[in-house]
């Protein structure tokens, strides 16, 4: 009976070791179930996210990577053309955007159960994020601001993904 009682954190415990285990600076709100940090990310065009894992009800998390900038409204039709051509071909996650007011993040989810879970599966849940925004960034930075095509931006990075 007092097992039942208990609540068991698998899922939180498993999110915490691994955010510990790679020396991240971040902020937990148990009320919430939010793990929330900023990530420098490795391109120039692109400055700090904020990444954001939310554990619901110890049966699934979500983790989100919300670029710095909002998107202008007179922009938001090429961006969401952007992040349709990058979806297409994405395994793992998705972009997508608030047309109310122009922010965009990568969104994965992992319904697992309330078990403990691997090293690996957290990593590979909350970094896919981080490196799809350092893949697509500059993509997304030529489309809204340098006046680049969205089929031209992902045929770049497809490029150079195949390199």
């Amino acid at each position: 009976m007092a097992d039942k009682a208990k609540k068991r954190t698998n899922v939180t415990d498993s999110i915490r070791d691994f955010y510990e285990s790679q020396h991240w600076k971040y902020r937990y709100d148990p009320e919430k179930g939010l793990f929330r940090m900023y990530m420098c990310l490795r391109t120039e065009d692109v400055d700090a996210c904020e990444v954001r894992t939310i554990v619901r009800d110890e049966e699934r998390f979500t983790t989100f990577v919300t670029f710095p900038f909002k998107v202008p409204e007179k922009k938001r039709g090429l961006a969401a053309d952007f992040i349709s051509r990058a979806n297409y071909r994405l395994l793992l996650g998705c972009f997508e955007m608030d047309f109310q007011d122009g922010e965009i993040q990568y969104k994965t989810s992992c319904l697992c159960g309330n078990i403990r879970l691997e090293p690996e599966l957290v990593e590979q849940q909350v970094c896919v994020g981080i490196q799809m925004a350092e893949q697509y960034g500059e993509g997304l930075v030529d489309v809204l601001f340098r006046g680049v095509p969205p089929e031209e931006a992902i045929r770049k990075i497809q490029e150079a993904e195949e390199d």
